[in-house]
């Protein structure tokens, strides 16, 4: 979750199976090309994927790079659907019914073959999971927010996956899960006095 993953002159070449050029690659927007960088996936980006029948067809899709068990990268294609896609993951009928309604969920799951707390997260622009154990997000949890600490309580609300009020000076912001964040988390203003 917290990796850099640097371009360098052969970076496009993972890019060919999706239908880009180098020069497709090198003219993705600046914003993309830093969340790829950042660990993160680009913004939607119309590609040409394989499908299971073996014939191209052009798709909208997110790309983000991935640690192979290597250590090598390769790009990773979250293609939109018109429907949740749970892939990996198996969730109850309730859990994403609350995934619909809240957008991020604490609940348990099986990664890597092992059953675990994790935060479950919608991209709403894709409909694809994402997901982190909730050890790993746990351990990233802010300890304050522009100088003001958080309380045992509001650390405690965020590791449920609840958003949590923190009141600086004469602002008030709101920290809350956010995987497709590259530390896990998003603090927005709310409001001034």
């Amino acid at each position: 979750m917290l990796e850099i993953y640097p371009i360098n002159e052969d970076t496009w070449k993972l890019f060919e199976p999706f239908g880009f050029t180098e020069h497709d690659f090198y003219t993705l927007p600046k914003e993309d090309l830093e969340m790829l960088c950042m660990g993160q996936t680009t913004s939607l980006l119309p590609l040409q994927l394989t499908n299971s029948d073996g014939e191209t067809v052009e798709r909208l899709a997110r790309l983000g790079f991935i640690r192979k068990p290597d250590g090598g990268v390769e790009v990773k294609a979250y293609p939109q659907y018109d429907e949740i896609q749970t892939g990996d993951l198996e969730l109850s009928k309730r859990d994403i019914e609350r995934l619909k309604r809240q957008g991020v969920i604490y609940t348990e799951a099986v990664i890597d073959g092992q059953r675990n707390r994790c935060f479950v997260q919608l991209d709403q622009l894709t409909n694809c999971l994402l997901y982190a154990k909730a050890d790993d997000i746990g351990r990233l949890i802010p300890t304050d927010i522009h100088g003001t600490e958080l309380t045992r309580t509001q650390r405690e609300k965020i590791r449920q996956g609840k958003s949590v009020e923190v009141k600086v000076g004469n602002q008030t912001y709101v920290v809350g899960i956010d995987l497709e964040k590259r530390n896990g988390f998003k603090i927005w203003k709310i409001s001034n006095y």
